[in-house]
Protein backbone atom coordinates (compact mmCIF):
# COMPACT_ATOMS: atom_id res chain seq x y z
CA UNK A 1 0.00 0.00 0.00
CA UNK A 2 1.28 3.46 -0.82
CA UNK A 3 0.63 6.71 0.98
CA UNK A 4 -1.77 9.40 -0.17
CA UNK A 5 1.23 11.68 -0.72
CA UNK A 6 2.75 9.13 -3.10
CA UNK A 7 -0.61 8.75 -4.90
CA UNK A 8 -0.78 12.54 -5.22
CA UNK A 9 2.73 12.63 -6.70
CA UNK A 10 1.68 10.03 -9.26
CA UNK A 11 -1.40 12.11 -10.09
CA UNK A 12 0.79 15.22 -10.42
CA UNK A 13 3.07 13.36 -12.83
CA UNK A 14 0.13 12.19 -14.95
CA UNK A 15 -1.47 15.66 -14.88
CA UNK A 16 1.90 17.01 -16.00
CA UNK A 17 1.64 14.92 -19.17
CA UNK A 18 3.27 11.62 -18.26
CA UNK A 19 1.78 8.22 -18.98
CA UNK A 20 0.91 6.05 -16.00
CA UNK A 21 4.00 3.89 -16.65
CA UNK A 22 6.24 6.96 -16.78
CA UNK A 23 4.65 8.29 -13.60
CA UNK A 24 5.25 4.94 -11.90
CA UNK A 25 8.94 4.98 -12.83
CA UNK A 26 9.31 8.62 -11.79
CA UNK A 27 7.77 7.87 -8.39
CA UNK A 28 9.49 4.53 -7.80
CA UNK A 29 6.35 2.38 -7.75
CA UNK A 30 5.16 -0.50 -9.89
CA UNK A 31 2.94 0.39 -12.86
CA UNK A 32 0.08 -1.63 -11.33
CA UNK A 33 0.33 0.41 -8.11
CA UNK A 34 0.25 3.65 -10.09
CA UNK A 35 -2.76 2.48 -12.13
CA UNK A 36 -4.63 1.51 -8.96
CA UNK A 37 -3.74 4.72 -7.11
CA UNK A 38 -5.24 7.11 -9.67
CA UNK A 39 -8.88 6.00 -9.28
CA UNK A 40 -8.49 5.93 -5.48
CA UNK A 41 -7.19 9.46 -5.18
CA UNK A 42 -9.56 10.82 -7.84
CA UNK A 43 -12.51 9.27 -5.99
CA UNK A 44 -11.56 11.30 -2.89
CA UNK A 45 -11.52 14.47 -4.98
CA UNK A 46 -14.71 13.58 -6.84
CA UNK A 47 -12.74 13.86 -10.10
CA UNK A 48 -12.74 11.58 -13.12
CA UNK A 49 -9.96 8.98 -12.98
CA UNK A 50 -9.76 8.76 -16.77
CA UNK A 51 -6.29 9.67 -18.05
CA UNK A 52 -7.78 11.55 -20.99
CA UNK A 53 -9.77 13.73 -18.54
CA UNK A 54 -6.69 14.33 -16.40
CA UNK A 55 -4.68 15.44 -19.44
CA UNK A 56 -7.57 17.56 -20.75
CA UNK A 57 -7.98 19.57 -17.53
CA UNK A 58 -4.79 19.15 -15.48
CA UNK A 59 -5.15 22.28 -13.31
CA UNK A 60 -7.87 20.94 -11.01
CA UNK A 61 -5.94 17.66 -10.58
CA UNK A 62 -2.70 19.51 -9.90
CA UNK A 63 -4.41 21.79 -7.36
CA UNK A 64 -5.94 18.83 -5.52
CA UNK A 65 -2.75 16.73 -5.57
CA UNK A 66 -0.57 19.65 -4.46
CA UNK A 67 -2.69 20.16 -1.33
CA UNK A 68 -2.05 16.54 -0.38
CA UNK A 69 1.68 16.59 -1.05
CA UNK A 70 2.26 19.63 1.18
CA UNK A 71 0.25 18.22 4.11
CA UNK A 72 2.67 16.22 6.31
CA UNK A 73 -0.09 13.97 7.66
CA UNK A 74 -0.64 12.50 4.20
CA UNK A 75 2.90 11.12 4.20
CA UNK A 76 1.58 8.36 6.48
CA UNK A 77 -0.55 5.50 5.21
CA UNK A 78 -4.27 6.25 5.59
CA UNK A 79 -4.89 3.30 7.94
CA UNK A 80 -2.01 4.40 10.18
CA UNK A 81 -3.25 8.01 10.18
CA UNK A 82 -6.71 6.83 11.24
CA UNK A 83 -5.24 4.59 13.93
CA UNK A 84 -3.17 7.48 15.32
CA UNK A 85 -6.18 9.80 15.29
CA UNK A 86 -8.14 7.19 17.25
CA UNK A 87 -5.36 6.36 19.74
CA UNK A 88 -4.55 10.02 20.38
CA UNK A 89 -8.27 10.86 20.60
CA UNK A 90 -7.92 13.76 18.21
CA UNK A 91 -11.06 15.69 17.33
CA UNK A 92 -9.95 16.35 13.77
CA UNK A 93 -7.44 14.85 11.32
CA UNK A 94 -5.97 18.36 11.10
CA UNK A 95 -4.67 17.93 14.66
CA UNK A 96 -2.40 15.07 13.54
CA UNK A 97 0.82 16.99 13.11
CA UNK A 98 4.45 15.94 13.49
CA UNK A 99 4.84 18.37 16.39
CA UNK A 100 1.93 16.77 18.27
CA UNK A 101 3.04 13.18 17.62
CA UNK A 102 6.61 14.01 18.69
CA UNK A 103 5.33 14.27 22.28
CA UNK A 104 4.47 10.56 22.28
CA UNK A 105 6.85 7.72 23.14
CA UNK A 106 7.27 4.53 21.13
CA UNK A 107 6.17 2.57 24.20
CA UNK A 108 2.80 4.37 24.29
CA UNK A 109 2.25 3.63 20.60
CA UNK A 110 3.19 -0.04 21.03
CA UNK A 111 0.92 -0.39 24.08
CA UNK A 112 -1.96 0.96 21.98
CA UNK A 113 -1.63 -1.58 19.19
CA UNK A 114 0.75 0.15 16.78
CA UNK A 115 3.19 -2.44 15.42
CA UNK A 116 6.96 -2.07 15.63
CA UNK A 117 7.11 -1.59 11.87
CA UNK A 118 4.48 1.16 12.07
CA UNK A 119 6.42 2.85 14.91
CA UNK A 120 9.45 2.89 12.62
CA UNK A 121 7.28 4.39 9.86
CA UNK A 122 6.05 7.08 12.26
CA UNK A 123 9.62 7.82 13.37
CA UNK A 124 10.71 8.14 9.72
CA UNK A 125 7.80 10.52 9.06
CA UNK A 126 8.74 12.59 12.10
CA UNK A 127 12.41 12.70 11.11
CA UNK A 128 11.39 13.85 7.61
CA UNK A 129 9.68 16.73 9.46
CA UNK A 130 12.71 17.53 11.66
CA UNK A 131 11.45 15.94 14.85
CA UNK A 132 11.16 12.46 16.38
CA UNK A 133 9.27 10.44 18.95
CA UNK A 134 9.88 11.38 22.58
CA UNK A 135 12.80 9.29 23.75
CA UNK A 136 12.25 6.78 26.51
CA UNK A 137 13.88 3.43 27.18
CA UNK A 138 11.50 0.48 26.90
CA UNK A 139 10.04 -0.67 30.19
CA UNK A 140 7.90 -3.69 29.35
CA UNK A 141 9.51 -7.07 28.75
CA UNK A 142 7.90 -7.29 25.31
CA UNK A 143 9.27 -3.91 24.22
CA UNK A 144 12.73 -4.69 25.60
CA UNK A 145 12.74 -7.84 23.45
CA UNK A 146 11.57 -5.83 20.42
CA UNK A 147 14.35 -3.25 20.95
CA UNK A 148 16.95 -6.03 21.36
CA UNK A 149 15.77 -7.76 18.14
CA UNK A 150 15.87 -4.45 16.27
CA UNK A 151 19.40 -3.74 17.47
CA UNK A 152 20.53 -7.26 16.57
CA UNK A 153 19.07 -6.88 13.09
CA UNK A 154 21.04 -3.68 12.63
CA UNK A 155 24.25 -5.41 13.75
CA UNK A 156 23.53 -8.13 11.16
CA UNK A 157 23.66 -5.36 8.55
CA UNK A 158 27.02 -4.20 9.86
CA UNK A 159 26.04 -1.38 12.21
CA UNK A 160 28.05 -1.19 15.46
CA UNK A 161 25.43 -1.15 18.19
CA UNK A 162 27.33 -2.85 20.99
CA UNK A 163 26.61 0.01 23.43
CA UNK A 164 22.91 0.00 22.53
CA UNK A 165 22.65 -3.76 23.04
CA UNK A 166 24.47 -3.49 26.38
CA UNK A 167 22.05 -0.72 27.45
CA UNK A 168 19.04 -2.83 26.46
CA UNK A 169 20.47 -5.86 28.27
CA UNK A 170 21.02 -3.79 31.44
CA UNK A 171 17.40 -2.55 31.27
CA UNK A 172 16.32 -6.18 31.13
CA UNK A 173 18.09 -7.04 34.41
Amino acid sequence: MITDAKKAKILLSVAGGMTVSEAARANDVKPAQARASIPRICRNAKLSPEIIDIHANPKKYIDFATKITVDPAHALRKALREQLIDILRLRSPDELTPKYVSNITAEILLKNGITGVAVAEIQEWLMDNNTELKRQAPTSEENIKLARRSALLLTAFGFNLTEVINLINSADD
